[in-house]
């Protein structure tokens, strides 16, 4: 059907964006139902079963001749499917002629629409996305729908990151769309948002959108019992969820607890390693401005050695009142003495010497 209203309308047309999301979440569930506990596939030919139920429903509706031959028009879906249903019967035959390629080429194709299941649900989602996206407030409960779907497969290919910001993406279509505050769509959102940051560690997130389902489906159960329609059962089931919430609420207090005590002690340790950090790189500090050889606490005062020598008393001295001769007045003295001597000495010689009245003869 997707392939035959392509060919007639166009890839991105709005006629083929419910097709694209149907067609991807049948891919998607098959995924999810064929996936063992592991996250393996146990059954990997989804393409080969979407395209037999799409065969099997084409296969009931009118051909194009039988619709010409009765009285009523011809409806267009009938015959798209009819076009759809003769056209794989096309491609089985060719199949059928290339058969006989052996188990190996067999194998090969299995592996390869294992590999891309999921990728193909995304594309197909993504299409759908993109064309109601056009018009987001015409379109705001599809966009939701398909905003789920596609958080659904981040999920399933443990992108968590991805998938939360497809989740809030659909809890804001949600609210342009006008859902009721106790509409139980939006509760499983939020519990499925619970799921992703239980997976990224992140506790305490968790817990917010805890209560936001709790108090959503709190509302949706007053809203039940108020109903004089409800048969019983759908209460049964929101008090069943409710219970799993409380559960979900208790084991995520316990994990955020043991995430804080985890960080406690991280930053204990870290703390003491610092601490002994410090206090190695302050000894080494003191180290080394302590004088070699000397091993004394360079920080401790100074000492009174008291009074160095033999004697027990400090001697003072104190000046005198003889006046200090100069160095230079004595020279002077003893130059002056020396030259009156050599004048007595030439006078003596002139006048003869000696005392007065002596006569000398000769020198």
């Amino acid at each position: 059907v997707l392939r035959a209203r392509i060919a007639r309308y166009g890839e991105l047309a709005p006629e083929c964006a419910s097709s694209y999301s149907r067609y991807g979440a049948v891919l998607l569930y098959q995924a999810q139902d064929n996936a063992d506990v592991f996250g393996s596939n146990l059954d990997t030919d989804v393409h080969q079963d979407v395209e037999d139920k799409e065969n099997d429903q084409a296969a009931k509706e009118p051909s194009p001749a039988a619709a010409a031959v009765g009285t009523g028009p011809v409806d267009a879906d009938a015959e798209l499917a009819a076009a759809l249903a003769a056209e794989e019967q096309d491609d089985l035959g060719d199949l059928g002629d290339h058969g006989d390629h052996g188990d190996h080429g067999k194998q090969g194709e299995v592996e390869e629409v294992e590999v891309g299941d999921l990728e193909v649900a995304w594309e197909n989602l993504d299409c759908a996305r993109a064309i109601w996206e056009k018009d987001p407030h015409a379109n705001a409960n599809e966009l939701a729908a398909v905003h789920v779907l596609l958080g659904d497969v981040a999920q399933e290919n443990e992108a968590f990151e991805d998938c939360l910001a497809d989740y809030q993406q659909a809890l804001l279509y949600q609210k342009m769309a006008g859902y009721e505050e106790g509409d139980r769509r939006t509760a499983e959102v939020y519990f499925k948002r619970v799921m992703a940051l239980q997976f990224l560690q992140r506790p305490e997130e968790a817990l917010l959108d805890v209560e936001n389902a709790k108090r959503i489906l709190e509302r949706r159960l007053e809203m039940i019992k108020s109903d004089d329609k409800d048969t019983g059962s759908e209460g049964e089931d929101v008090t069943a969820i409710l219970e799993d919430l409380k559960e979900k609420r208790t084991e995520l207090e316990a994990l955020a607890e043991e995430k804080r005590a985890m960080a406690d002690a991280v930053r204990g340790a870290l703390s003491k390693i610092t601490q002994q950090q410090q206090q190695q790189q302050d000894a080494e500090t003191d180290n080394s401005l302590a004088p070699t050889g000397n091993k004394s606490n360079i920080t401790s005062p100074v000492k009174d050695l008291g009074v160095v020598g033999r004697g027990t008393k400090r001697i003072k001295l104190e000046p005198t009142a003889v006046v200090p001769v100069k160095a230079d007045d004595q020279a002077d003295d003893q130059t002056e003495d020396q030259a009156d001597e050599k004048k007595r000495n030439l006078e003596e010689v002139l006048q003869g010497g000696g005392a007065p009245g002596d006569t000398t003869i000769g020198f």
